[in-house]
């Protein structure tokens, strides 16, 4: 299992490097210096939130239903845990 917190994930309009995923944004929503963005992945793997200062969503220009492009910063991983024995 893979964790990122939301501010440590890049936005780009276009595809940005290899491994870069694309998205599209389903809500945005000012919080202050920041914005929080509520993104469905493109390949299926389901609503990602991202938060990034207002200066970079200013300069993206993006709207609801556009696609961007998602970069992870830092990746956490996480053994998921073996299943128990029923008894």
């Amino acid at each position: 299992m893979f964790y990122v917190r939301p501010h440590e994930i890049e936005v780009y309009k276009e595809p940005h490097e290899t491994g870069s995923i694309g998205a599209k944004i389903l809500d945005i929503r000012p919080l202050g210096v920041t914005v929080r963005l509520e993104l469905d992945r493109l390949d299926g793997h389901g609503i990602v939130e991202v938060e990034i200062v207002r200066e970079q969503y200013n300069a993206l220009a993006v709207s609801r239903g556009d696609s961007v492009y998602l970069l992870p910063k830092r990746l956490r991983t996480f053994d998921e845990p073996a299943e128990q024995a029923h008894h």
